[in-house]
């Protein structure tokens, strides 16, 4: 009775064949006579995400005292960054990590503020690692939670960064600056912002973003664009005014803002900075494109460039492969390898047996010649004892004599 054998290889059977399958170019629209209740969907997944936490994750770079704990706190109208200058080391980048759970209604929030204490204050490309490390390092976590076989990616907390809000001195873009953005263009959404813009008349503010720019555009940096979905002026970079106090203007209104000898800033005002297009961008119209683009741009390019890097196969249009495609090229390839394996150890075994065969016959020839030398040896050693008693006895012949 035989036994049916596995194979590893997938059968031709089990394949669908393209041709057999009549696909529509496109779908057809049609329009239903009565409702069937998937009109209910938008509200069903409007539930689920109000059930879970969304994270956030913002990374802030600038040098030290432009602003940045003040700007996330006037961001969320709460004083959420104090101290980061506690964390500082000397000639060296260091990363601190704040965590908020925020709520507004009946969204939750879960924000990582990253902050970047000690940039700028050397202007070394090494103490840059630090923060392109921490990138790819969040991005590496979560593609290591992917490959598990037992992953759960809805509790998985996500620590990909979103977008990286840079702070640009009102003095314009230094080297390192460039340097960075360089670095950081492609891996992650970044928002210039100009801080500290009340430094600035409104020709030097519009004659720096025009600066900035061109800059970003003649060293090959991409900022973060956020389209048409809003009616706002949409200005990139933004200027920035950071301000937690309350303040009253001459005709004793209450803003937000600072007061100088010569009046007031109100950084509600567009005509002082780009602050109220800034926040509903940020946190209104674009926050789930910044995540999107993040999920779905972003980490896929760093995902397929690991992939490839272990080596996962692209097409021609370097699109990755699919499963099964991989899976045939493997058996394929495992088999010519076992092909070339099998006759390599063929070649082996017949050197080896020719050696074996060899070492037999020199031992059988060694072990001939010696006992050939042995008997020649006692045939000698024989004669030579009939030798001496023949002189012997020759002796004893002539002494009686």
């Amino acid at each position: 009775m035989t036994k049916a054998k596995l194979s590893n290889e997938p059968s031709n059977s089990s394949r669908v064949n393209d041709s057999n399958v009549r696909k529509p170019k496109e779908y057809v629209p049609y329009s239903l006579n009565g409702r069937v209740s998937f009109d209910g969907l938008p509200d069903q997944y409007a539930n689920e995400l109000l059930r879970n936490i969304v994270y956030l994750n913002i990374m802030c770079i600038g040098e030290p005292g432009i602003g940045k704990s003040t700007f996330i706190s006037t961001l969320f109208e709460k004083e959420l960054v104090s101290d980061t200058e506690s964390y500082a080391k000397d000639n060296e980048v260091v990363l601190a990590e704040f965590n908020y759970e925020l709520t507004e209604g009946i969204a939750h929030l879960g924000l990582k503020v990253v902050h970047t204490v000690g940039y700028g204050q050397v202007n070394s490309e090494i103490n840059l690692n630090p923060i392109i490390n921490y990138i790819n390092d969040a991005n590496r976590k979560y593609l290591i939670e992917e490959f598990k076989v037992n992953r759960n990616l809805n509790t998985f907390k996500d620590e990909r960064i979103h977008f990286v809000i840079f702070f640009i001195s009102p003095f314009g873009l230094k080297t390192i600056d460039l340097k960075l953005l360089q670095m950081l263009s492609g891996n992650v959404n970044i928002i210039p912002i100009i801080a500290k813009s009340d430094a600035l008349t409104s020709n030097e503010l519009a004659n720096l973003k025009k600066e900035i720019v061109k800059e970003a555009e003649d060293n090959g940096i991409k900022f973060y664009f956020f389209g048409d979905k809003t009616k706002s002026k949409l200005c990139e970079p933004f200027s920035f005014i950071g301000s937690t106090q309350s303040i009253k203007t001459d005709k004793g209104k209450s803003v937000i803002g600072r007061e100088y000898p010569w009046g007031t800033v109100d950084i509600y005002n567009k005509n002082h900075c780009d602050y109220v297009d800034l926040r509903m961008n940020l946190l209104s119209t674009h926050l789930e494109d910044l995540r999107e683009a993040t999920i779905y741009d972003i980490y896929e390019k760093y995902r397929k460039r690991q992939l490839e890097n272990l080596g996962f196969l692209v097409d021609a249009e370097k699109k990755p492969t699919n499963s099964a495609e991989n899976y045939v090229r493997k058996v394929q390839t495992k088999s010519k390898y076992q092909i070339v394996k099998d006759s390599f150890m063929a070649e082996i075994q017949t050197a080896e047996k020719k050696l074996a065969d060899r070492e037999r016959y020199l031992k059988a020839e060694y072990h001939t010649y010696t006992h050939c030398h042995l008997n020649e040896l006692a045939k000698i050693d024989e004669e030579i004892i009939s030798i001496k008693e023949n002189i012997e006895k020759l002796s004893a012949s002539a002494k009686k004599k």
